[in-house]
């Protein structure tokens, strides 16, 4: 946020519970009086409980999947046609799968879908990142980057993940891409 800042952008950072969609539209309000515009929305939230279909409660599954998907109707109802950009934080488990994720995955496919639907709501680019694991951050955990690297699926090193991202968003025509570690 400091270095946004720093070269002019207006950064606000919150914390809220997007499941909570009338908590999540009245922020959005709140912003668009306060600023008169939303440039770009970031949609990284998410949530993992990995554990094999059979051994999911569906408290579990809503948890995972309403973390990622509650806030979709809320953007869609919400932001408007100036927008520049809104980005969605998805997942390889979207489109490679990943044992333990069903939950994960098809809320992330979601995503992937909203970015296609999204596209002609606002004026700027929608897009869904469909982000293999991360280099000691993210959500990951040691099992599951073990298993991952099995499969032949390295780590994202944090500074190319942020050049990389910053490049799809710049140059990228998509409106859904894969992006992984060498």
């Amino acid at each position: 946020l400091k270095t946004l800042e720093a070269n002019g952008a207006k950064a606000n950072y919150h914390a809220i519970d997007i499941r909570n969609e009338n908590e999540f539209a009245d922020f959005l309000k709140e912003l668009y009086q306060k600023y008169d515009r939303i440039d770009g929305i970031i949609h990284g939230a998410g949530l993992l409980d990995d554990k094999y279909f059979e051994d999911k409660t569906p408290e579990s599954f809503e948890r995972v999947f309403t973390t990622k998907v509650a806030p979709l109707s809320v953007l869609a109802e919400n932001i408007r046609y100036e927008t520049k950009f809104l980005v969605f934080f998805s997942s390889i488990a979207s489109v490679m799968g990943n044992s333990g994720q069903v939950d994960y995955a098809a809320a992330n496919s979601v995503l992937d879908s909203y970015a296609y639907t999204m596209k002609n709501k606002i004026k700027g680019r929608t897009l869904s990142i469909n982000w293999g694991p991360w280099s000691g951050k993210g959500m990951i955990s040691s099992e599951l980057e073990k298993n991952l690297k099995s499969r032949g699926i390295s780590s994202i090193p944090l500074k190319e993940g942020a050049a990389a991202f910053v490049n799809e968003l710049k140059y990228g025509t998509e409106n859904q891409v894969v992006i992984m570690g060498r």
